[in-house]
């Protein structure tokens, strides 16, 4: 028997998943989103606080400067996670 496919973003159509297989899928696929979009917040916040910090009032830094601590630990966590719920 092959190993069920791999899913990072989608779960594709055909895959003949078990339940518990297909949990395993949806947790990776989570865990890929979230780190996907904690990545990009990071990335608009640092932009913001470094980049175009002349566009923007103190207050947008501020909170810029807060998020980016925020999401880099939502960012840790999640890869944590994903990589502890992956060796299992």
């Amino acid at each position: 028997m092959y190993p069920a496919p791999y899913s990072n973003f989608l779960i594709a159509d055909g895959s003949q998943f078990d339940q518990a297989q297909l949990n395993f899928q949806k947790c990776i696929l989570i865990g890929n989103w979230m780190m996907l979009t904690s990545l990009t917040v990071i990335l608009m916040c640092v932009t913001i606080t470094f980049g175009f910090d002349h566009y923007f009032s103190i207050a947008s830094q501020v909170t810029a400067h807060i998020a980016t601590i925020i999401f880099a630990g939502v960012l840790k966590w999640v890869t944590f996670y994903v990589a502890l719920v992956s060796t299992v």
